[in-house]
């Protein structure tokens, strides 16, 4: 199967679209993402979670002054509890945005980059843990990364 992969210039209009559906409010109080980004606290103000494809994409957004940062985690669907490797031959990829700058688990390694572990699937809600490294633009050979540890999600599942 081939990684799929989301142009970077579409992360944050995923994360706006995740966001307005219409038929399912997202709710700040429940639904939510955070994670530590580069040694620096990060949670989201929009979290949510879709299925469609074949791809289950967990997605949060934060926004502080005139910077917006996005996180996307792209999952192929899932349907069980467990733990997902991101990068490498994966299928299974994340995404991270800030200022037009675009990082992402690398498909051009062979090992992978990290992992995200489900351990809420039921009732319409996904949840778990995640942590990664994504490179600029995918390539680890740019030495230019960001490092997401200690990341959590619990949002509904569209």
């Amino acid at each position: 199967m081939q990684l799929l992969r989301i142009s970077s210039a579409l992360l944050p209009a995923l994360a706006l679209l995740l966001a307005s559906c219409a038929d399912s409010p997202i709710n700040p109080l429940t639904d939510s993402m955070s994670a530590t980004v580069s040694g620096a606290a990060w949670s989201t103000v929009v979290a949510s979670a879709v299925n469609s494809n074949g791809i289950t994409a967990i997605s949060g957004t934060r926004s502080i002054t005139s910077a917006t940062d996005v996180i996307v985690i792209d999952l192929p669907t899932v349907t069980a509890t467990g733990t997902y490797t991101l990068g490498g031959v994966n299928t299974a990829a994340a995404h991270y945005r800030r200022d037009s700058i675009n990082y992402t688990t690398t498909p051009l390694s062979l090992s992978s980059t990290g992992t995200v572990t489900i351990t809420e699937l039921g009732n319409g809600r996904i949840g778990g843990t995640f942590g990664f490294t994504a490179y600029r633009n995918g390539d680890p050979s740019t030495l230019d990364s960001v490092v997401v540890s200690g990341g959590s999600f619990s949002v509904k599942l569209n």
